[in-house]
């Protein structure tokens, strides 16, 4: 089972609205978000908590009795449920979280014009010529913000994190799908998955998960 929630979270700049969503949550995700000094930054974690609380009830649990644990990357997991796996990402306005019953990550992205320095410091070289392959700007815009939550999304399934250098793997087109390889063994990455969604106004989003999970679900659901 692999569910992927997406929102927006600009109706959180009502107060009545934050603050409800705010108090149930658990005592960790509002640690996190006082941490933020702009509130644009505690609308994106509330959000992302009240998202968590909406898909942690298909479990019968809520989020605001759920406790942390964090792995040895700063993975995060629910120590009173091991056997959820769970991974967040937001950015702008939007939120995304996904839940699977095994390894998952999902990364969201706004798209901008892209940094040539920063393309060529993140991709392999592979990756950066797809993107550079590109004839418009606008479409090499979306490529780079397109290879860039796949990677993410990867190396938040794995749970490597900023471990595992951005130009160790490879994320390539095989056939319809997308794959990762290693790029000192030249071996794809067999256990996983990925799915780019592409009807996200404005956005690109990315999720990677263990292929026995099956397909994902994606949910919209309102505050």
């Amino acid at each position: 089972m692999i569910r992927l929630l997406l929102e927006d979270v600009e109706s959180l700049n009502d107060s009545e609205t934050y603050f409800r969503l705010y108090e149930n949550a658990s005592l960790e995700r509002r640690r996190i978000a006082e941490k933020f000094r702009f509130t644009k930054d505690r609308n994106l974690s509330i959000g992302a908590t009240a998202l968590m609380d909406i898909g942690l009830r298909s479990y019968g649990l809520r989020e605001k009795d759920m406790i942390y644990g964090y792995g040895v990357n700063g993975k995060p997991f629910f120590k009173n449920a091991p056997e959820i796996h769970f991974s967040i990402s937001h950015s702008s306005t939007k939120v995304a979280v996904a839940f699977s019953d095994k390894e998952v990550g999902c990364d969201i992205e706004q798209i901008a014009t892209f940094d040539m320095d920063v393309a060529k410091s993140f991709f392999s070289d592979r990756e950066y010529l797809e993107i550079m392959s590109m004839p418009a700007l606008e479409e090499r815009n979306r490529e780079f913000f397109r290879y860039w939550t796949l990677k993410e999304s990867y190396v938040k399934a794995t749970g490597q994190g900023f471990s595992l250098s951005s130009k160790a793997f490879t994320i390539a087109r095989n056939e319809s799908k997308f794959v990762c390889i290693d790029n000192i063994t030249s071996k794809i990455d067999s256990k996983f998955s990925f799915c780019s969604l592409n009807n996200i106004k404005g956005y690109l989003c990315a999720l990677c998960f263990n292929k026995e999970c099956g397909l994902p679900e994606i949910i919209t659901p309102v505050f």
